[in-house]
């Protein structure tokens, strides 16, 4: 057994029986790292380094595959907390991984400018994944986008007695944008 060679590991001398007399062998990678291996997964191909493969293929998955180049891309759109998300790492609020919501990029351009801090986009029919333009409405402030929502809420609760004396609350995201 002394000299095998499996994947990147040779087999340097045998190390000791564990306690299920399973044998273990010394092991000297190609990387030069030395290293207790059970024979069992040596000849199953289960361990083929020291280590060392692992994160030569994660460095390699890192930096190649991308953008494009990965398997798994979507043009650069995903999905976070119910919004759309796109990538734009120029973006002053992109975040870490360089993404931006879509909704912003929608209302900007809508706007010929970037969004003041503070103000806040509202989906008209309620479905945070529709981000036309028409579909979008720009507040000043939190406050006065939570203001708009309790007072539709106001008018759904009223419009809903229908004179049988119970009031049902009709959705309150059913309503028209004016974008005024």
């Amino acid at each position: 057994m002394i000299g095998k060679q499996f994947s990147k590991l040779t087999i340097i001398s045998f190390s000791h029986y564990d306690k299920r007399h399973r044998k273990h062998y010394l092991c000297r990678c190609e990387c030069g790292k030395e290293k207790t291996i059970q024979m069992s997964l040596l000849k199953s191909g289960n361990t083929k380094s020291c280590g060392c493969l692992v994160k030569e293929n994660s460095f390699k998955q890192q930096y190649v595959f991308k953008g494009a180049a990965n398997g798994k891309w979507k043009g650069g759109k995903t999905h976070h907390d119910g919004y759309v998300r796109v990538i734009d790492k120029a973006h002053p609020r992109s975040n870490h991984d360089g993404y931006v919501y879509e909704h912003i990029l929608v209302m900007e351009k809508m706007l010929g400018r970037t969004l003041v801090k503070g103000e806040v986009i509202h989906h008209c029919n309620g479905n945070k994944l529709d981000n036309r333009p028409y579909n979008l409405r720009l507040f000043p402030s939190n406050s006065e986008h939570t203001k708009y929502h309790f007072k539709l809420k106001a008018q759904n609760y009223r419009s809903a007695d229908s004179g049988s004396g119970v009031k049902a609350l009709l959705n309150p995201m059913k309503e028209v944008c004016d974008n005024t």
